[in-house]
């Protein structure tokens, strides 16, 4: 019985030590997945970097050869006098006006074709802030995504380690009552074999005795006939009344025997 149940305890605590081995590999496997993910992000931030440093500095470019172009192609600006002159009558100032007038429409086709180009790079401005803006809501999503695993594995660690500690607890226990459970057991083995070995110096006793039966009865009852003697001797040889007495005392150690 005590074997039992300390056979029962001894596969708890086999048990529970492997549970342990299991739940710290599944700790490794988290660490290592967070160590994989880390690394992995560092280096999408590193492209989120370049990538963000290169469209800054296409926007930048864009941004100033729009405004070259603007300068460049921008319509000139009609001065007052150009059209009304100090001391010139109505008629004058009209005429000093249409004589401008095809300088004026050569000027206008220009700056139509540097209005299309000066439209070509907002098109283009617009489209690197909308990549700009693409591309940090993609790098947030990803921060975003790698922080929450980096709290779920944290979590699952720490739970992890609780279950261990609890185990390790657990099985503490159990191999302080397999302590107990095998001390009381070697002394009552000890008791057991103190008995069994007084019962085979008992049987070894009375084996010797049921095999020498009759050579001990023998010397026994020589033994009673030469105190019998020696009492007749002692008695002066009377070997009436007394010897009748003694007669009758062998008798009984012989019943006796």
């Amino acid at each position: 019985m005590a074997e039992s149940k300390m056979g029962v305890i001894g596969d708890e605590v086999g048990g529970l030590k492997t549970n342990i081995h299991v739940i710290h590999d599944e700790i490794a496997g988290i660490d290592a997945s967070v160590t994989e993910a880390t690394k992995q992000r560092k280096a999408e931030k590193a492209e989120f970097s370049s990538v963000m440093s290169e469209l800054t500095m296409s926007s930048d470019l864009l941004l100033k050869a729009r405004q070259v172009l603007e300068k460049a192609f921008a319509p000139p600006v009609m001065r007052k006098d150009a059209f009304v002159q100090e001391g010139a009558t109505f008629d004058d100032s009209l005429d000093n006006f249409l004589s401008q007038a095809p300088e004026t429409a050569g000027a206008h086709k220009k700056s139509g074709a540097g209005m299309g180009a000066v439209g070509l790079l907002n098109t283009l401005i617009a489209e690197v802030k909308a990549q700009q803006t693409a591309e940090t809501k993609e790098e947030d999503d990803s921060q975003a995504e790698f922080d929450e695993f980096s709290n779920d594995s944290k979590g699952a660690k720490e739970s992890k380690k609780k279950d261990i500690l609890s185990m390790e607890a657990s099985m503490s226990r159990l191999e302080e009552t397999l302590l107990d459970a095998k001390t009381v057991h070697g002394q009552t083995q000890d008791e057991i074999d103190a008995v069994i070995s007084k019962e085979h110096a008992l049987h070894e006793e009375c084996d010797f005795l049921m095999q020498n039966y009759d050579e001990i009865k023998k010397a026994r009852n020589d033994e009673l006939e030469s105190i019998t003697n020696a009492i007749a001797i002692l008695s002066g040889a009377n070997f009436g009344k007394d010897e009748e007495a003694s007669s009758s005392f062998l008798q009984r150690q012989t019943r006796q025997i």
